[in-house]
């Protein structure tokens, strides 16, 4: 379970994922939809790998800031705030979700799942 705030002027709209990879663009095939210009189709995402919540951004155009600071890849911790183009987000924590991992070539939980999570498709 991966759970992410929307943070929209004053307002905050927390959501909760049932997955272990969130993939957050303007793209209706993401799991978080944003529509907004300033961001990629598919601008990044969230894996919670091996009991660790990792970003990855794959947006080559407009990048992806963790606490300030560009980042290809950075490891999350509750509480920290994500900017993707122009839309803040906060990075609320994670668990064992309630949708199994992929099992992937390393086995159940092994290399496979990470690597199914740092090489989807890109689509800019």
């Amino acid at each position: 379970m991966i759970r992410i705030t929307l943070l929209e002027n004053d307002r905050e709209v927390p959501r909760e994922f049932p997955a272990d990879v969130v993939t957050v663009g303007r793209s209706s095939e993401n799991a978080l939809e944003i529509k907004e210009s300033s961001i990629s189709r598919l601008h990044c995402e969230i894996a919670f790998v091996g009991g660790k919540a990792m970003l990855i951004n794959h947006a080559k155009t407009n990048g992806t800031l963790v606490n300030g600071k560009l980042v290809g890849e950075a490891m999350l911790k509750a509480g920290d705030e994500i900017l993707i183009g122009r839309v803040k987000l906060r990075f609320d924590g994670a668990s064992e979700g309630a949708v199994p991992p992929a099992v992937g070539k390393g086995g159940a939980g092994g290399s496979g799942t990470r690597k199914k999570a740092l090489h989807r498709r890109r689509r800019d």
